[in-house]
């Protein structure tokens, strides 16, 4: 009777530590996992000798499943083998109940992580925790995800692909007035309803326009990381912008950003109340760009030369370490068994940040397997084949029913996404998903491929298939490794079972598969949702970042960056480019600089007093005024200083007017432009030190009097068409607020000419209305120039301010390619160092310009020269490096066109023309 007491005692302490065992996270028991080899005698004592049920935390390790049910028998007295059958019965039941409580879920995504830059693919990189839980759960060997960062962790969270959303063309950019649609249900909203706790910590890149579009409004409890898609790694800025929030709370956690969410992570898993489902969602910052790692990771890859690869690889260590802690935090918090981890890539290695994908093809931003095929795994509970590789194919989208799944839940109806859990769970894999879409663009010239589909072994690639189209090794020197990069067909047809690198195109060999998956893509487009980007430059142009100034040119409907030959053209560059956080000069593309213009010093104190002190000299009535501002134009760059300069409309008011020989302004642009409309010096604005950045919380001070305040005062009509870059963080500070009855331009320091994008997102307004003209920016400033002098109300002065984007880069105008092959640098043209030349413009080849110039007497007109504008077609195939373009000739035709407006509508009596040269 005492033995079949203590039987039932026992397994009762059995039955109460595997319910309440969490609590009591300093028992550790390691050895257990070796239990299937221990003795019986040894197993007989441990049954014995552990009366309490926190000694008995041993039985519950076993949990009679890592030893079979009848070695116990065995070890039993024969008269005790029937209770404990029974009661065994009963405690096996209640221990599927026991497991099939909702697990905890971490989520973890790292951002731009290659095919071969982690440990389990690759020896080289040191990643042990990633390789630990790897190896001792489920590789996912075939795990699919978008080619950039928004579509993939729009997938993640919503179970729907891009092209249903608008998110199919690019990523969502800090001024994008877009984000995630807001009638999509998100995973961690589902997960609530399931009972779970929501935290996110890392990168959204979600949307950040309104305050519903951010991660505490769509399901997450906490949130703490970044809304952009990128920012430095210490500073926490991008475009010059602070980007870090506790919640909705701007912060700034002064420490490398891997550290600080590995400690938010410690505190939330520390802090969790254990009888509630906890779901983290960590999307780290790692390893996009800029390349930023402590020494003491760097310090680990010694024997990697390239200096790029070394800091990448320690980067990788760095979120490895984060990773640890993590697990750590969990299994100190009694947390660790009852976890299931989730690891992915978002898209694959950005190949110019050395990122590595090889063997396979291609990488970020594009639609081979390199950009596409994620390193991934799932570790912890529910799974019951650890230690396996999983052959069975997953989509992102697939990610958010099977955590569902996974978590108790149900199916989800109407998404793109397939419950995996059960094939993962069994490792089996699954009939559910045969086929996926990689991507569906209908842009005309798409960011990251026009069209992919995988059908079972089969990938068929139609048209642009992204930038990068070439195999890369890692470097082994300081020599970034050769790219071999094959000639592409508009068709691509793979065997991925048989060739899963993508060397063998089989598009004509295999007619019937490729009319197959043709059509099959035909029947996606049905429910392509337009993409909510613009339509922005090639991937060249805005994801390669270099050191400081770089320009591109539009030819034939094609952005050109110019770069190195040995940067893009055949090799990457030598060495590491340093790079730096965004600033105002550098959106998505960032530019090196040949060389320093030189720029002319200054003291623009003058302007504001001079232009007043002429009103008190007028006789009749006060005078229109037109002050015209060019942006970035040389002391050189005018024809009145340099005669190779076309520019005989300027030339003409400069020398029938008075040139300004010592006229002087800022260094850069902001602070010229408070100066011209405050009078005060930028040092005593706070102006002194750069120009005001896209994502800055700055303007010129609110209590200075700006002129056209003053001018108004006077009876002035105030306009403004052009740049303003005087500051938009709230509306007080834009053009309106400060004196302008109206405003057409853009708010910041530069834009593209043709699309109007700054860090890709729109920035062009008619007063406080977002437009779009669809034109080159110059033609529409004199179109609304037009407009407002034919408009004007001649009884009353008119002052209008007109700050052309002109000549600021991007260099961008109709252009002409160089003859000579490959040239090292880029130079102006010889003899003209801004001679003009177009490409496809032959209505511009004779030009006469008539300048009409109406005294309060007398007509005169004066016919300018004719001049011939030479055309030079020389586009060298792949090798075409453009030369400096017209975009200032354009600039000077406008100002004609004005001028020509002015005197025709009777508005030039008296009218005086300040051309300021900044």
């Amino acid at each position: 009777m005492k033995l079949r007491r203590l039987a039932f005692l026992l397994c009762i302490i059995i039955d109460l530590e595997m319910i309440y065992g969490e609590e009591d996270s300093a028992i550790k028991v390691p050895e257990i996992t070796n239990a299937p080899n221990l003795e019986k005698a040894h197993l007989y004592r441990i049954l014995l000798n552990h009366s309490t049920s926190r000694g008995i935390l041993v039985l519950n390790a076993l949990q009679l499943q890592l030893i079979p049910y009848t070695v116990i028998m065995l070890i039993l007295p024969i008269r005790l083998r029937m209770d404990v059958f029974l009661y065994g019965f009963l405690l096996l039941t209640l221990s599927k109940c026991v497991v099939s409580k909702s697990p905890n879920i971490v989520f973890i995504v790292a951002d731009d992580l290659g095919w071969n830059d982690v440990g389990f693919h690759n020896p080289a990189i040191i990643s042990p925790n990633i390789d630990y839980l790897a190896k001792n759960g489920m590789i996912l060997n075939n795990s699919y995800v978008q080619p950039v960062c928004s579509p993939s962790r729009n997938a993640f969270l919503s179970g729907f692909y891009p092209f249903k959303s608008g998110l199919q063309n690019f990523v969502i950019l800090p001024q994008a007035p877009s984000c995630a649609p807001l009638n999509r249900t998100f995973l961690p909203q589902k997960l609530k309803e399931l009972g779970y706790a929501t935290h996110m910590i890392g990168k959204w890149h979600l949307g950040m326009c309104k305050w519903e579009c951010t991660p505490t409004y769509r399901g997450f409890d906490t949130f703490y990381g970044y809304y952009n898609g990128q920012e430095d790694y210490y500073n926490y800025t991008v475009l010059n912008g602070s980007d870090f929030r506790d919640n909705k709370e701007p912060i700034r956690p002064n420490e490398y950003s891997t550290y600080a969410y590995a400690r938010r992570a410690d505190k939330i898993i520390t802090q969790h109340n254990k009888s509630q489902p906890m779901f983290l969602y960590l999307p780290f910052q790692s390893v996009h760009e800029p390349i930023q790692v402590p020494e003491i990771y760097e310090n680990m890859y010694q024997d990697i030369k390239n200096e790029g690869r070394r800091k990448y690889s320690g980067m990788v260590t760095a979120m490895d370490d984060a990773i640890g802690n993590v697990t750590e935090s969990l299994k100190r918090n009694g947390m660790f068994e009852d976890t299931l981890i989730i690891f992915t890539a978002d898209n694959g290695g950005w190949t110019t940040f050395s990122g590595n994908n090889y063997p396979l093809r291609g990488g970020k931003a594009t639609v081979y397997e390199g950009g596409t095929r994620a390193s991934a795994f799932v570790y912890g509970s529910g799974l019951q084949k650890p230690y396996t590789v999983f052959d069975g194919m997953i989509h992102a989208v697939d990610w958010m029913p099977t955590i569902l799944s996974a978590a108790g839940g149900g199916q989800v109806s109407g998404i793109d996404g397939v419950d995996l859990w059960p094939s993962i769970s069994e490792g089996v894999p699954s009939s559910l998903r045969s086929e996926f879409i990689y991507n569906l663009d209908d842009s005309l010239v798409p960011i990251v491929g026009h069209a992919a589909i995988r059908m079972g072994n089969y990938k068929l690639i139609e048209g642009f298939a992204g930038a990068y189209n070439g195999w890369y090794p890692v470097p082994e020197n300081e020599e970034d490794s050769e790219i071999e990069e094959p000639k592409v067909d508009y068709y691509q047809l793979y065997n991925l079972r048989d060739d899963p690198n993508e060397h063998n195109n089989l598009h004509i060999k295999e007619h019937s598969m490729l009319k197959k998956m043709k059509e099959r893509l035909d029947e996606y487009r049905k429910y392509i949702f337009s993409s909510m980007f613009s339509r922005l430059t090639s991937v060249f142009a805005s994801l390669i970042r270099f050191e400081r100034s770089r320009y591109t040119f539009k030819c034939s409907g094609r952005t050109i960056t110019a770069v190195k030959i040995k940067g893009m053209l055949r090799k990457r560059s030598r060495r590491l480019i340093k790079s730096t956080p965004l600033t105002w000069s550098k959106g998505p593309t960032i530019m090196f600089s040949k060389a320093k213009a030189p720029l002319l010093r200054m003291d623009v104190i003058l302007y504001v007093p001079l232009l007043l002190s002429l009103f008190e000299c007028v006789v009749s009535k006060s005078p229109n005024i037109v002050f015209i501002v060019a942006d970035d134009l040389g002391w050189n760059d005018v024809g009145f200083h340099n005669p190779d300069i076309i520019s005989p409309n300027i030339d003409y008011l400069a020398k029938n007017g008075m040139i300004l020989n010592n006229s002087y302004v800022q260094p850069v642009c902001s602070p010229s432009r408070s100066a011209f409309l405050s009078g005060f010096y930028p040092f005593k604005s706070g102006l002194q030190n750069n120009v005001i950045g896209p994502a800055e919380a700055a303007c010129p001070p609110l209590n200075q009097t700006l002129l056209p305040q003053k001018l108004k005062e006077l009876g002035y009509a105030t306009h403004m068409i052009g740049k303003w870059h005087l500051g938009m963080c709230k509306w007080e500070c834009t053009p309106t607020y400060r004196g302008f009855d109206t405003f057409y331009g853009y708010y910041n320091g530069k834009e593209d000419y043709y699309n109007y994008t700054i860090a890709n997102g729109s920035d062009f307004r008619d007063n406080k209305v977002p437009i779009r003209p669809n034109e080159y920016s110059t033609y529409a400033y004199a179109r609304r120039a037009d407009i407002i002098i034919t408009q004007q109300n001649k009884s009353q002065p008119m002052f209008l301010y007109l700050p052309f984007q002109s000549v600021h880069q991007p260099i961008q105008v109709s252009c002409y390619c160089d003859a000579e092959k490959n040239p090292r640098t880029l130079r102006r043209h010889k003899p003209s160092p801004f001679t003009l030349i177009l490409q496809g413009h032959e209505d511009l080849v004779y030009s006469a310009f008539t300048i009409i110039v109406k005294t309060r007497e007398t007509l005169t007109i004066i016919k300018i020269q004719v001049f011939r504008i030479a055309i030079i077609y020389l586009c060298l195939t792949d090798n075409c490096v453009f030369e400096y373009t017209m975009r200032l000739f354009t600039f000077l035709i406008h100002v004609v066109r004005i001028m020509y407006i002015l005197i025709n509508d009777n508005s030039a009596t008296g009218a005086m023309f300040c051309l300021a040269i900044k």
